[in-house]
Formats: C-alpha cells, sequence, structure tokens
C-alpha cells in the first residue's frame, strides 16, 4: 500500500523520530457539508514532542510549501491531499525541515 511504501522511505532519515501511516479523516471545513469526514491515510509523524510545531511550520514555509496539521504532538501528511507522483518532492521537503528544525536529514532517499 501506498502509505507504507512512503512511511518506510521517510523513516531512513528521520533521526530519533518516527513515521507511521494510519488511517485518518479529513473535514470538507466548509460550504454545505463544514463537517463531513473524509476518510484518508495519513503519514503521523512523532517522537519529538518539543518540535512538531517548529517541523510544521517549516513544512509549511518550505518551498515548496507543504500542508500539514498537528495533533497530540505529531505531524500529520494527508496522503488524499498529496498526488502520488508527489511524493518525492513531499519527503524532499520533509527532510528538509528536518534539518530546519533541529532533526537529522541524514543520506536518506530522495528520489521517488
Amino acid at each position: 500500500e501506498r502509505g507504507r511504501a512512503v512511511t518506510a522511505r521517510r523513516n531512513r532519515g528521520l533521526g530519533d523520530r518516527i513515521a507511521e501511516a494510519v488511517p485518518g479523516v479529513g473535514r470538507v471545513g466548509g460550504g454545505t457539508f463544514p463537517e463531513h469526514a473524509l476518510p484518508s491515510r495519513v503519514i503521523r509523524i512523532g517522537g519529538r514532542r518539543e518540535s512538531a510545531g517548529r517541523l510544521a511550520a517549516a513544512l509549511r514555509a518550505g518551498d515548496p510549501p507543504v500542508v500539514v496539521r498537528v495533533d497530540r504532538d505529531t505531524v500529520l501528511v494527508d496522503l488524499r491531499t498529496v498526488d502520488p507522483g508527489q511524493d518525492g518532492v513531499v519527503l524532499h521537503a520533509l527532510l528538509a525541515a528536518l534539518g530546519a528544525s533541529g532533526g537529522e536529514a541524514g543520506a536518506a532517499e530522495t528520489t521517488p
């Protein structure tokens, strides 16, 4: 499954953080269905409580920006919002953001 493959590639450069693919739920967020739930898979990145907000801010400020959310001291990347052809771009942005937020980018694979 796509979530597992993306997670395995991301874990190579996460230092002491842990990434896992888990079921998620998004929301439409407005209009006629503001509370309508959209099932999804998310990549949950955790392990450093003090830096989840910094990692999210670095991802949002990156080039290209990666829109994520923070929930229970973890960063969530909703795969429903990422084109499968862009997984490598998101991985590269994640590794760059880890460096900017005090993480260890290491020598991880950055191509799809």
